[in-house]
């Protein structure tokens, strides 16, 4: 974590590296740190960027020690993600100071979010610490290094993810406000750690990212309040399909929903009990194809029971929506959650 760096001269926006985008950003949330510090102690209020990289937390009061910190997720330590009974969703951790970053030693934090938003910012966050720590895990913490260079005004889809699920995270950036304009910057020094990506990203359709700075586009000027942004880079590459319907492509029409669960412990269950089960044919989509097919086995263990034997449409909708949301590529997903909900779906019984 480095205190008080990655910002414009004149203190009122923030500077990203070539090839980081903004994941999520909300505002009054209230931040409380606990460090042998006095610099990083007491409570204050400000903004708060979810990067690929890292997190960001500006300040609001001009008359705060502490303008800012960024935090690279190697250096974020047992964040939890707390719902009090009273008052208000927090996220809580500790964070370890980098090298170079204008202090030392560790602190404990507690992010608390007074205007609701905690819980979904909060669980893109920890998936964004787990998956970039797979991706590389740090014995310490990366030694922070300033910016350098020019920094450069760009439009939104520069530097914004556009995307709801993307590197692994899934993103809820619909549940909130972009930054206002004016505020984010960047250097075209690229990042000198990872993120949630080794490198670039690939497609700028599939996250809204780019893969390279623009030639020359106008230098940060504080007092400057026009100039044309620079063209959006072209992808160099694109994301690998989804997979298709069957083995070797080929399209399985007739394949329906008994096939996924009759499995060899499932079918001894429903045996031994003799109970009816009301099966779905959920347009012939084999969502093992998705890796869900274990869920979907608890799913109806589930709703066998809460049904006294009998899985009902109701409870296949409050079970079905949320994991079709999950698993179920875009190009399906909103014509299965639409089927579903208006009932739709074919069923038959089948005594086992």
């Amino acid at each position: 974590m480095a205190v008080n760096v990655d910002r414009t001269p004149d203190g009122k926006g923030i500077v990203l590296y070539n090839g980081e985008l903004v994941l999520l950003y909300t505002k009054q949330v209230n931040l409380r740190l606990k460090s042998a510090e006095n610099l990083m102690n007491g409570n204050r209020s400000g903004s708060l960027y979810l990067t690929t990289h890292r997190l960001i937390f500006t300040s609001e009061s001009k008359k705060d020690p502490l303008q800012s910190f960024s935090v690279p997720f190697h250096c974020l330590r047992d964040v939890k993600l707390e719902q009090p009974v009273f008052g208000a969703n927090y996220l809580a951790g500790d964070v370890m100071a980098q090298p170079n970053g204008n202090w030392t030693g560790d602190a404990n934090f507690k992010l608390i979010f007074n205007h609701g938003g905690c819980i979904e910012f909060g669980k893109a966050m920890l998936q964004a610490i787990e998956v970039s720590r797979n991706v590389n895990s740090y014995n310490s913490p990366p030694p922070y290094v300033a910016v350098g260079g020019d920094i450069f005004q760009q439009p939104p889809p520069y530097y914004m993810c556009q995307s709801a699920n993307a590197y692994g995270v899934n993103i809820p950036y619909q549940a909130f406000e972009p930054p206002p304009p004016g505020v984010v910057f960047v250097t075209s020094a690229p990042p000198p750690y990872t993120g949630l990506f080794v490198s670039a990203p690939a497609t700028a359709s599939a996250a809204g990212a780019h893969t390279a700075m623009p030639a020359n586009p106008p230098p940060y000027e504080a007092a400057a309040t026009s100039f044309s942004y620079p063209p959006i880079p072209t992808p160099s590459a694109t994301a690998p399909p989804y997979p298709t319907n069957g083995q070797n492509g080929a399209n399985e029409e007739n394949t329906t929903f008994i096939d996924m669960i009759r499995a060899e412990d499932l079918e001894k269950e429903l045996r031994k009990s003799g109970k009816y089960l009301i099966l779905a044919e959920i347009l012939r989509i084999r969502l093992e194809e998705y890796g869900v097919q274990e869920k979907w086995r608890e799913i109806f263990r589930q709703a066998l029971e809460e049904g006294s034997g009998k899985v009902s449409l109701t409870s296949l909708q409050q079970h079905w929506l949320p994991l079709a949301r999950e698993a179920v590529p875009e190009s399906v997903k909103q014509e299965l959650i639409s089927q579903i909900l208006n009932c739709s779906v074919n069923l038959k019984n089948l005594i086992i």
